[in-house]
């Protein structure tokens, strides 16, 4: 059998996931307009879209965080994964088109899933009212969605600069290599302040009271995990089949499962300590975050992702076998990317009252499908035009090579 025979079926991919995104995009589209979404529809809908938005913004943005770790650390891990962060990254463009129908939620006066966006006589009376007068300083539609388009712009000039010098690299050019380890320092700081800011813009300030110093870490950690355990699914699922068989060997995957679990406890420690610092300060704006999120059924979907997202991925990973099995290291890495869309749908959905509303959740799943099946096509559309050979470096990538 010829490697164009065994080669990836690019084109089937994307069909499958352009008819995932119609499908999940007419869903939401039924779902929001039938009593399933509650009294307050468009509401919902805007906060449905969100979940599912900063679940998929999530992979290319820590894929360009790990690219820059990368040049700036050296490592096998980041040779073999190299091809799938760079074209991943490449798509935080089509999320600066994506992220309209979420800076358009600002603008939706009573509907808007925002407090500080509607009229706040509405929301609040007395001293609280005037405290939340005082946030939109801060916090007011046309400031928050300027930040949205400084954010993107500056997420999109990093990626652009990371894909152009790394180009040139492989062209042959040492100057753009040396460039490359140049701007990732400056480029992770930028990405630290923007992702700070962007998640207290876009998460935080759905409960305005509510403050935690931790959470912008949280949520970063969070893009970084799911943009590693994707390019780790990805890379299992791409090594059957040329030019990548044979090349990925135990000792790489050992890597990846190493790492995945490292990802997988700093995202446990961030969200634990947020937990612990809450419960210990005990001061009713911080303590409403996690009262909100621990009753009314929301207790059991905090303890499935301490089980799933953290138990689970820990007693499997530890083992060394387990970390060199391609089918259980592509297991964990699914896992883990889906419990990713738990969290967030735990960060955020609580924040609304769903009394009564048990099937609520299906806008938030046809969000998903609908903005991972457009992703998805665009990044199979891309990929299928990179050479995933390992260069600069290759020779770790092969048997006999010297990574151990």
């Amino acid at each position: 059998m010829s490697a164009a025979e065994i080669a990836p079926d690019w084109r089937r991919w994307q069909q499958t996931s352009l008819i995932a995104a119609v499908v999940g995009a007419t869903l939401f589209v039924l779902v929001a307009l039938t009593p399933l979404a509650g009294p307050y529809r468009l509401t919902q809908a805007a906060v449905s879209y969100s979940v599912a938005f900063h679940v998929w913004l999530a992979i290319p943005l820590g894929c360009m965080v790990l690219l820059m770790i990368q040049y700036l650390t050296g490592g096998t891990w980041g040779v073999l994964l190299r091809p799938v962060l760079e074209t991943s990254s490449r798509t935080i463009i089509l999320f600066a088109f994506l992220a309209i129908p979420l800076a358009a939620s600002f603008f939706l006066g009573a509907n808007s899933p925002y407090p500080w966006a509607r009229p706040l006589e509405q929301v609040a009376r007395g001293e609280i009212l005037e405290e939340l007068r005082g946030k939109t300083r801060l916090l007011n539609p046309a400031f928050v969605a300027g930040r949205l388009v400084v954010y993107f712009a500056i997420w999109i000039v990093v990626s652009l600069l990371l894909n152009g010098f790394s180009g040139r690299w492989k062209g042959g050019s040492e100057l753009a290599g040396r460039r490359l380890v140049n701007m990732s320092g400056p480029g992770l700081i930028a990405y630290a302040i923007t992702v700070s800011l962007a998640s207290m813009d876009w998460i935080m300030s759905l409960e305005p009271f509510w403050r935690s110093t931790i959470y912008p870490a949280l949520y970063a950690i969070g893009q970084i995990m799911s943009g590693f355990a994707f390019a780790t699914a990805a890379m299992v699922l791409l090594c059957s089949y040329p030019p990548l068989a044979g090349r990925v060997l135990p000792k790489h995957r050992r890597d990846l499962g190493g790492l995945l679990l490292a990802f997988v406890m700093l995202w446990a420690y961030f969200a634990f300590s947020q937990f612990l610092l809450i419960w210990v300060g005990n001061l009713p704006d911080e303590s409403l975050y996690y009262f909100k999120r621990l009753r009314g059924g929301w207790q059991w979907i905090g303890l499935a992702l301490l089980l799933m997202h953290f138990v689970l991925p820990f007693f499997v990973l530890i083992f060394r076998g387990a970390k060199e099995n391609p089918k259980v290291l592509l297991g964990v890495a699914a896992l883990v990317l889906g419990m990713r869309f738990v969290d967030v749908f735990w960060w955020i959905e609580p924040a609304f009252p769903h009394v009564g509303l048990p099937l609520f959740w299906l806008l938030d799943v046809a969000a998903f499908v609908a903005i991972g099946g457009v992703w998805s096509w665009w990044f199979l559309g891309r990929l299928k035009h990179v050479s995933l050979v390992p260069i600069y470096g290759a020779n770790l990538c092969e048997a006999g090579g010297h990574h151990e």
